[in-house]
């Protein structure tokens, strides 16, 4: 925003010659064929024309003065911030002076003391004869000589400003992302900035429209202001934190590739992460919360596989890692079984056993743990159609009801307790059991 500052008569004003505006301490713009005639960067950017000035015409811009008045540390530019903001902050407010004027505290406070306070032309400061006849020699520089004869621009001081120039600067380059994303390298803007509407609050404010309070006037600037300020931090950032270019999650991490282990995994958290480098200062404070986040992920990832390896009864790392190499060989070998859904059938193994089917023949134990077993409980399992283990457990359980109330053990009770198994085949377990004498039916 163009801050507008009223001036003495005796300095002189300087007006734009279309809307008037006061640019006598903002950089404007002499065209250099029509006499007399300066117009702000506005109305250049919109191309007014009038008065026989045309938008085409050739012109010069002028920047505000570099003179110095009462110290060589203080351009007459930074003399005039200084008193607009003792004005509107008050005296002893330095801190924010000095925010306003973009110096330290210490040197506003100690220059207005010295020039203004402590002036021999108190309450005026103190005017030496010497200065302000610098002040009078002070002029416009000349132009320069011609570039070229070829050049259609007599003046280098009238050429087109960097901005408007096409190409990359040495030092920058335009990447296709930041094509796609609106951004101008060499203005260092995007086409649609944040809060892109931020100027209309003041678009139609005048400064000089006596009917609006200046108060009211000072807290739209205000609320201005601070919509700009957000949107420069944002833009500021993204900058500065390389989200314009387009590269790998690896190339945005210094220290080089991933561990192979978690290098499926670190990308990924790496762009989760993303969302606090805002609150962080710098990129490379982002990098290093980001690192240590990799390093705990990766110790974690260590100490389980370490416990893996002790539940596996392996002390040494060595063993470890040949126990790792065969984990990785044997799950390789694995395929998938692929069965025909047209085909798909449920093959039980020759040991397997369900207890819902009645067979008329035997159960065939040959390839079952058979040695544990006599061989007349062979033959009871296999008319029966049990596993050993099944076997046992039924014989464990009825010893041990029986043991806990033989003269209430019988044939009822005993059925009852086992479960899964036919009545049939429970009976003739159970007798199998009172015919070795290892539980009395009543």
């Amino acid at each position: 925003m163009s801050r507008k500052t009223t001036i003495p008569e005796e300095f002189g004003t300087i007006l734009c010659k279309f809307c008037n505006a006061n640019i006598t301490n903002m950089i404007r713009i002499i065209c250099g064929e029509c006499e007399n005639t300066t117009i702000c960067t506005d109305c250049l950017k919109e191309g007014k024309e009038g008065s026989g000035h045309k938008s085409g015409h050739k012109y010069r811009i002028i920047r505000p003065t570099q003179t110095h008045i009462f110290s060589t540390e203080w351009t007459m530019d930074e003399e005039i911030l200084l008193l607009e903001a003792t004005e509107k902050y008050g005296i002893c407010n330095w801190e924010d002076i000095s925010i306003y004027v973009g110096k330290t505290t210490k040197q506003c406070e100690d220059h207005y003391t010295e020039v203004y306070l402590n002036s021999t032309a108190f309450p005026l400061p103190d005017f030496e004869q010497q200065k302000l006849d610098e002040i009078a020699k002070y002029k416009i520089p000349a132009k320069k000589k011609k570039r070229s004869k070829t050049s259609d621009i007599e003046n280098e001081d009238m050429l087109i400003p960097d901005l408007y120039r096409s190409g990359p600067r040495e030092g920058q380059r335009l990447t296709n992302f930041a094509i796609h994303t609106d951004f101008m390298p060499l203005r260092k803007e995007f086409e649609f900035e944040y809060d892109f509407d931020a100027e209309e609050i003041i678009a139609e404010m005048g400064l000089h429209d006596n009917k609006i309070p200046w108060s009211i006037k000072m807290g739209v600037l205000q609320v201005y202001m601070d919509r700009v300020y957000n949107r420069e931090t944002r833009k500021n950032f993204v900058i500065s934190r390389d989200f314009l270019e387009k590269k790998n999650n690896e190339e945005r991490i210094p220290g080089g590739k991933f561990n192979w282990e978690l290098k499926k995994n670190e990308p990924q958290i790496y762009t989760e992460l993303r969302v606090f480098n805002r609150l962080f200062d710098s990129q490379e404070q982002y990098v290093e919360f980001f690192n240590s986040v990799i390093e705990e992920i990766r110790n974690k990832k260590k100490i389980q596989q370490y416990q893996e390896w002790r539940r596996n009864g392996i002390t040494l790392e060595s063993d470890g890692k040949f126990f790792e190499t065969e984990h990785k060989k044997r799950d390789s070998r694995k395929k998938p079984e692929r069965i025909s859904r047209r085909n798909r059938k449920k093959k039980w193994p020759k040991e397997s056993f369900s207890l819902r089917t009645d067979p008329d023949s035997p159960m065939d134990l040959s390839s079952v743990s058979v040695e544990l077993l006599s061989k007349p409980e062979q033959e009871i399992c296999s008319i029966s159609r049990i596993l050993p283990q099944q076997y046992f457990a039924v014989k464990n359980l009825l010893i041990t009801e029986y043991l806990a109330s033989p003269n209430l053990f019988s044939m009822d009770k005993a059925v009852s307790l086992i479960h899964g198994i036919k009545k049939p085949h429970a009976e003739l377990l159970i007798g199998f059991f009172a015919q070795n004498n290892w539980v009395v039916i009543k």
